[in-house]
């Protein structure tokens, strides 16, 4: 604060001029003149403001310092400079808090159905926030009956007690106790701030002395295409405003899944960017061909078929790799184009079950459509009968046993066993 500015003198007005403009912001702000006690409060603190800014100024006319008086009130005299910071001599005062000048986003989650991600979505979302008051501009007070904002007085800080910094005790590593002085973050180590409306009668009639009101508001949350789980949408500045001068901080909307577990595409498997689907093919298709196969309904509904020429045998494990059908993505850095992974499907052959024919005429037809085995076709490749035999007991399993692990060798425990088998008569020679 200058003393300056409170009288609404320029730095080279004279001694006359001061004193012209001390009498005519007293007279206006004489706690006499009214007769309400929160006013009446209000104009005596600005009262002693516009005197105390009157004594600083004449001080200086009379060859004085002009802040002298005026920094010892605002608790920067001559003491503050002299109590000294841990592990420092000089004695300076702490430096100003560096200014938030942001304040903390605001993280919202957006659930989405796995086909909403896949498409891209517009959400419309409700927002409630603060907004700072066009009424009253942030201070709370009631507008002059001439329309004007009022300009509250300085008070001192409910935080550091007009100090302007505040004291925390601290324990050194070497055992003692000292105090460690922090500049007020409320103040902003001014050691004053602007007076809030006590009384209903002069807070503002919008915001009820506040300084902010609720704001309602329809937002469109564009997703794009190709999301992923904890992808982010962010909006700049969209957050609640304060008091303090910081800039409101942004509305962030992080992705989240809806009922992951209810995905209406079985069978389907995200690995990156690619997605994995088995399917069961006939066995007469896999070997005769087919139009127009159905493999699957993709995120974006459509039917993806498969055709296979006559002639061409489909066999077991075959895996079909569908460039650009598997996940929607954009490259990190690139442009906003919509780039897409690869589809992957594994072709399970389906066998008719046993006894699938209904005359041995059917067995005799098929084996004369079918190519045989060459051993079959190859007498000398068949087993003498005076020397096979049948097997009876056996099962059929779908999977082979796990691989034994191999027993780590002890050279130790073989050198024993082969000395064991030495003969007595070699044992020595």
């Amino acid at each position: 604060m200058n003393p300056h500015e409170v009288l609404g003198v320029d730095e080279s007005a004279s001694e006359a001029e001061i004193r012209k403009a001390y009498k005519k912001q007293a007279l206006k702000y004489h706690p006499d003149k009214v007769t309400d006690p929160a006013e009446k409060e209000v104009n005596e603190t600005k009262f002693k403001e516009i005197t105390h800014a009157y004594e600083i100024l004449t001080g200086k006319a009379k060859g004085g310092s002009q802040y002298e008086e005026f920094d010892e009130e605002m608790g920067f005299g001559a003491e503050f400079f002299q109590q000294g910071f841990p592990g420092e001599s000089g004695g300076m005062p702490p430096p100003p808090p560096p200014r938030q000048r942001k304040n903390e986003d605001v993280v919202v989650e957006i659930a989405l159905t796995i086909f909403e991600m896949y498409n891209g979505k517009n959400v419309k979302f409700q927002l409630s926030k603060d907004v700072m008051c066009s009424n009253c501009e942030g201070s709370g007070w009631r507008r002059r009956k001439n329309g004007a904002l009022y300009d509250p007085p300085l008070v001192d800080c409910h935080k550091c007690h007009g100090k302007g910094f505040t004291e925390h005790s601290m324990r050194t590593p070497f055992g003692f106790s000292t105090v460690q002085r922090r500049a007020c973050e409320t103040c902003h180590a001014a050691g004053k701030v602007r007076s809030r409306p006590g009384s209903e009668k002069h807070k503002c009639a919008v915001c009820k002395g506040r300084g902010l009101v609720s704001k309602q508001e329809t937002v469109l949350v564009s997703v794009e295409r190709g999301a992923s789980v904890g992808d982010t949408v962010r909006m700049a500045k969209m957050a609640d405003q304060t008091l303090d001068g910081n800039e409101p901080g942004d509305l962030v909307f992080v992705v989240k899944e809806k009922d992951p577990g209810a995905r209406q595409l079985p069978g389907f498997e995200r690995r990156g960017n690619d997605l994995y689907i088995s399917v069961d093919l006939p066995l007469v298709d896999a070997l005769s061909g087919f139009d127009d196969f159905v493999i699957a309904q993709t995120y974006d509904d459509r039917t993806l078929t498969w055709s296979m020429p006559r002639g061409k045998v489909v066999r077991p494990g075959d895996i079909l790799k569908v460039p650009g059908e598997g996940w929607t993505y954009r490259e990190e850095g690139g442009d906003s184009t919509c780039l897409f992974g690869d589809l992957y499907v594994t072709i399970n052959i389906g066998f008719p079950p046993d006894y699938w024919f209904s005359e041995r005429g059917d067995l005799t037809q098929l084996k004369n459509l079918l190519p045989t085995s060459k051993s079959h076709e190859d007498e000398d490749q068949r087993a003498d009968p005076k020397n096979q035999e049948r097997i009876a007991n056996y099962e059929v399993v779908r999977e082979l046993p796990p691989q034994p692990e191999e027993p780590q060798s002890n050279p130790y425990a073989e050198a024993n066993a082969r000395a064991q088998d030495v003969p007595p008569e070699c044992a020595t020679q």
